[in-house]
């Protein structure tokens, strides 16, 4: 801690008032010591809070949000329940790399679904790089589907061309119709 923590730690003070809750003390200093927190289910509004907490107290938050971490890997955990919030809690703070990690788990999310609230919350560089992962995505899914199946050669087991062209209308239909009706994740469904 840069501030004694936040004064807490000066020795002139007999005792120590924190104004944080238990449940949010508890996960700022199992961050602190380095110590695995997940065993507490802190939900992420105590993930953040500690966060505030982290920050108000002095600690440098950055170097604490990377890999095999305890603040990385609680987030992160949250990302297979709730991709969306815990992606916009680690854009909220900038902490990249679990940023990038976490949006793995968002290439199914509607992006009709963002709230204005969410939207702030990410910002507009995290938000920008979620529409570009989205389009990316879309775009990758249309020119694997809508390239047509080649025709082969008229002598396996007496497909003609007509049978051909025809198999190629319908790939070329249900193709379309899945490269515009649909996000990526939900293709693979089918």
């Amino acid at each position: 801690s840069f501030n004694m923590f936040d004064g807490v730690l000066d020795v002139h003070h007999a005792a120590m008032i924190l104004t944080e809750s238990s449940a949010e003390i508890s996960v700022v200093l199992h961050i602190v010591y380095g110590l695995e927190c997940l065993h507490l289910s802190p939900t992420l509004d105590t993930i953040e809070a500690a966060i505030e907490g982290l920050i108000k107290y002095g600690v440098p938050i950055d170097a604490l949000a990377v890999p095999n971490l305890p603040l990385y890997q609680i987030v992160h955990f949250h990302a297979l329940y709730h991709p969306i919030d815990a992606y916009a809690l680690a854009a909220h703070y900038g902490f990249e790399e679990l940023a990038v990690n976490i949006s793995a788990h968002l290439l199914a999310y509607d992006l009709s679904d963002l709230t204005d609230e969410l939207s702030i919350k990410i910002g507009p560089l995290y938000l920008k790089r979620l529409f570009n992962l989205h389009l990316a995505r879309r775009s990758a899914l249309k020119n694997i589907v809508l390239k047509l199946p080649e025709l082969h050669s008229l002598d396996i087991d007496g497909c003609t061309e007509d049978d051909q062209r025809q198999i190629t209308r319908g790939w070329a239909h249900c193709a379309a119709d899945m490269a515009w009706e649909n996000v990526p994740s939900e293709c693979l469904l089918r």
